[in-house]
């Protein structure tokens, strides 16, 4: 049954590691709507030396973009593997953002939006080490 979903949170898909296992996924994503897609670090992995792209995730990519096509909006926060993001900064288009950081209000109510990498005291000290 196919659900209407105001938002999806999705968190620490290291899309670009060559095990990354996102056939249920892209599943889920293709038999659902969704007003707004979050991606909430660590989506891309760009610690990744070798980068081995499979096909599903491929056919990810293939569903975000359609997804986008149908007005769907996508919030892409950068998480200490998405480093290279940080040169993209404040890019938006009508159904893209690229960001640190989302403040989203539900109701009266706000949230803040963030990877949580930035307490992450071997991340912020140690870069080296934490890659």
């Amino acid at each position: 049954m196919k659900e209407k979903y105001q938002a999806i949170y999705i968190s620490d898909i290291h899309l670009l590691f060559n095990r990354n296992n996102i056939d249920k996924l892209n599943i889920f994503l293709k038999e659902n709507s969704f007003k707004e897609i979050y991606f909430v670090g660590d989506t891309f992995d760009f610690w990744v030396r070798s980068i081995s792209i499979k096909k599903d995730t491929l056919d990810f990519f293939r569903i975000i973009l359609k997804k986008l096509s149908k007005g769907t909006k996508l919030f892409i926060i950068r998480g200490n593997h998405d480093d290279q993001l940080r040169d993209f900064y404040q890019f938006t288009n009508n159904n893209v953002v690229i960001c640190d950081s989302v403040i989203k209000t539900i109701g009266d109510k706000k949230y803040l939006i963030i990877h949580g990498d930035q307490f992450d005291y071997v991340v912020k000290n140690f870069v080296k080490i934490a890659k």
